[in-house]
């Protein structure tokens, strides 16, 4: 006797695509079968604008976050376990970023088989946390009131190491303007992981796949 259970695994891909979120959260938790066919379509795009993501990204790194176990850990851990399957990401949070790619050209990206990658607005999506730094930090903008001064501001920003040869001599680094060292550095560090990311996503350069990239910089 057949079931809904034998369904071929073709058919089920084929209705996965026209399911919303939560009809295939239910889909995953039929079976073992259907949750391997399934699971594709659930984590197939990302858009961490979407969802639970904003308000979980809002405070990854808050202290409620690694109470609820939803800080930076949980986000690269979900990424690592489920990058293989994403296809679409539409980020604008530098972690995700990070989440998605890799620190070294030796290792590979969490998500390797990507057909599309949009990343922007990475400067104002900001934590709580983030945005009480900022605060503060423009408040010493003034040259009476701190050592962020117009001069400074105009000074080459600082870099860190290369995450991989390949980006010897492809990088300049822009002024400093209103960032800490430890900022300024994070945004080196993260141009270098999005292009590791395209880097190790080959089909991404073919003609019908789309790459789009905001300034990181402001």
């Amino acid at each position: 006797m057949h079931t809904v259970r034998h369904i071929p695994t073709e058919i089920l891909d084929a209705i996965g695509s026209y399911l919303c979120l939560q009809a295939l959260r239910q889909c995953v938790r039929v079976s073992r079968s259907w949750s391997g066919v399934f699971i594709r379509q659930l984590w197939k795009t990302i858009d961490d604008t979407q969802h639970a993501w904003p308000r979980i990204l809002k405070e990854y790194d808050s202290d409620n976050a690694k109470r609820c176990e939803q800080d930076e850990a949980w986000v690269i851990g979900i990424f690592a376990k489920y990058g293989q399957h994403i296809q679409h990401l539409n980020l604008h949070w530098k972690v995700t970023i990070k989440a998605a790619s890799t620190n070294c050209d030796n290792i590979p990206a969490a998500c390797p088989n990507l057909k599309s990658l949009s990343v922007s607005n990475v400067n104002t999506n900001l934590t709580l946390q983030q945005e009480k730094a900022r605060d503060v930090l423009y408040k010493n903008v003034h040259p009476t009131n701190g050592a962020i001064t117009h001069s400074t501001r105009a000074l080459e920003a600082l870099t860190g190491p290369l995450l991989s040869p390949i980006f010897e001599n492809a990088f300049e680094p822009v002024v400093r303007g209103i960032r800490t060292e430890g900022q300024q550095q994070e945004d080196w560090r993260l141009v270098q992981q999005f292009w590791l990311l395209v880097y190790q996503n080959p089909q991404l350069r073919s003609s019908g796949s789309m790459i789009r990239w905001m300034s990181l910089w402001r």
